[in-house]
C-alpha cells in the first residue's frame, strides 16, 4: 500500500515538474483524443492530457484553499456559518482533482466536477439576499463558478461522446 502511495506521489510531482517546464506529463498512457470546442476552434483542440492537468491542478488548488481557508472564504461571502460546508466542498474538489490527474475515466471525473459546480451554485445563491452585506462578492463568486461550470460541462459532454 505504501509503495502505491509513493508511486502516485512521484507521478504527481513528475506531472507538476513537467507542467512548469512546458513539457506534457506522462499521465494516462491510453489514446489521447483532442477536444474541439467548435467547428472553428483554435488549432488542434485541447488534448485529454491537458484537460487532466489544467482542471486537475485547478481542482486540487481550489480544494486546498477551501479546506485551509474555509472560515475566511465564508466570511468574505457573508456566509460565516458555512465554513464546515466549504471545507467539505474543498475535500470534494481535491478528490475530483486527483481523479482527473490519475483516474482512468476522465469523463466520469469531469461529470463529478459538473455536479460539484451545481452544488457550489446552490450554496452561493442564498448569499444574494438583500440583507447580505457581501452580496457583490457572492455575485463575483457566482460568475466565476458559472464560467468554470461551462468549461467543465463542455469538456464532459465532448468526452462522453468518445
Amino acid at each position: 500500500m505504501q509503495r502505491i502511495k509513493t508511486a502516485k506521489a512521484t507521478q504527481a510531482m513528475d506531472a507538476l515538474h513537467h507542467a512548469f517546464r512546458g513539457q506534457p506529463p506522462k499521465l494516462n498512457q491510453g489514446k489521447a483524443h483532442k477536444i474541439r470546442f467548435s467547428e472553428h476552434d483554435f488549432g488542434e483542440g485541447i488534448s485529454e492530457q491537458n484537460i487532466r492537468l489544467i482542471l486537475g491542478l485547478f481542482s486540487v488548488g481550489l480544494g486546498l484553499t477551501e479546506v485551509f481557508k474555509a472560515y475566511a472564504l465564508a466570511r468574505s461571502l457573508g456566509m460565516v456559518g458555512k465554513a464546515g460546508l466549504l471545507r467539505f466542498f474543498g475535500v470534494r474538489e481535491i478528490v475530483a482533482g486527483i481523479g482527473l490527474l490519475f483516474g482512468s475515466r476522465l469523463s466520469l471525473w469531469l461529470w463529478a466536477r459538473v455536479a460539484g459546480d451545481a452544488l457550489d451554485i446552490l450554496t452561493l445563491v442564498p448569499g444574494l439576499s438583500p440583507n447580505n452585506p457581501k452580496k457583490k462578492t457572492v455575485m463575483l463568486a457566482l460568475g466565476a463558478v458559472f464560467g468554470i461550470t461551462l468549461i467543465d460541462l463542455s469538456c464532459a459532454q465532448r468526452l462522453s461522446r468518445h
